[in-house]
């Protein structure tokens, strides 16, 4: 009996988990005392993420928007409004064309009283970010242009330090590292955060796109899942301080910074691999793996029996210190 208790408490589990990664739907037949325009509004924005009176920053160059949408007739095209990159832009109106083969949805913005007018929803959605710090940062790390330039930029970092290790032995995460939990924690934390990341935009979408639209740093007014990927945030912007302070008192400031260099590079490749492979289901098994490697080196690293007679570095054996060259015997 006890047995059958607990799989009706999964199977419970696993029928609810679904439910929880979505945010609430409105309760539009509830809402007895809405207009129809209000209604639909409230469609719209569960729908789309946004309504009436919703702020967008440009981000394209320039954007064109026309003084008539496809539901009315085209007279001219004579007083078309064009606004700029970093305009600030709200929606104005809303209608759907269900013959319009461009697009079904068109948008009416407004910068001012003077210039306004209407754009397709995907040339807009492709030309603006929602006005929000949050939203800009989830927009700029999440433009293509820019993982590229990230991962040239770990390329380059990595054979510079590469070079530095041949040299001599320069202390790197994982491998060469320093008796310190805070940079393994920091690198399993963002491994979590990518998984998480790619897992939320793959499975469920649409709460991505309510998250992005309308984001939050608290993780308690969020899905499970957003909340989670919330809390890794968190974790990463204080795990970083506390890596920046330990390194900085364990090491001399002319060996940190190449360490810290090296945690970088490694945060970047760890994201940048889990989050790719998780589209494919592959990084759930290298996430398990990166963390079972990440702690043996952590505990590997911490066997620690010496301390150097001059700088006080900590040793694993007698002989040479890597740091200041003295003989330890």
């Amino acid at each position: 009996m006890p047995h059958n208790r607990y799989i009706v408490l999964l199977l419970l589990l696993a029928a609810l988990l679904p439910s929880a990664c979505h945010y609430p739907s409105p309760a539009v037949d509830l809402a007895w005392d809405c207009t129809p325009e209000q209604r639909d509004s409230i469609e719209f924005a569960y729908h789309h993420h946004y309504t009436i009176d919703y702020n967008f920053e440009v981000t394209a160059d320039s954007l064109r928007l026309l003084p008539e949408s496809p539901a009315d007739i085209m007279t001219s095209l004579s007083d078309t409004s064009v606004v700029y990159r970093r305009d600030i832009v709200v929606v104005a109106d809303m209608v759907t064309v269900p013959t319009d083969t461009t697009d079904t949805t068109w948008i009416k913005l407004a910068r001012d009283q003077s210039t306004l007018g209407w754009v397709s929803e995907k040339e807009m959605l492709s030309s603006v970010v929602p006005d929000d710090p949050i939203s800009r940062f989830i927009h700029v790390m999440g433009n293509r242009r820019n993982i590229a330039l990230f991962a040239v930029a770990i390329i380059a970092v990595g054979v510079l330090l590469l070079r530095k290790i041949r040299r001599r032995k320069t202390r790197i995460v994982h491998f060469n590292d320093i008796d310190s939990v805070y940079p393994t924690a920091l690198c399993i934390d963002v491994a979590f955060m990518a998984v998480i990341y790619s897992s939320v935009q793959h499975f469920v979408p649409e709460t991505w796109q309510e998250f992005y639209f309308h984001p939050t740093l608290n993780p308690f007014v969020t899905p499970p899942i957003i909340s989670l990927l919330i809390v890794t945030f968190w974790g990463m912007i204080i795990l970083t301080l506390a890596s920046i302070d330990d390194v900085g008192h364990k090491m001399g400031w002319g060996d940190a910074l190449p360490y810290l260099c090296s945690l970088l590079g490694m945060m970047m490749v760890v994201y940048l691999v889990l989050a790719a492979t998780t589209f494919i289901y592959v990084g759930y098994p290298l996430l398990v793996a990166y963390v079972i490697f990440a702690f043996v080196k952590y505990r590997g690293n911490r066997l620690y029996k010496y301390v150097c007679g001059r700088c006080g570095h900590k040793l694993r054996h007698k002989g040479r210190c890597p740091f200041c060259g003295a003989e330890n015997i």
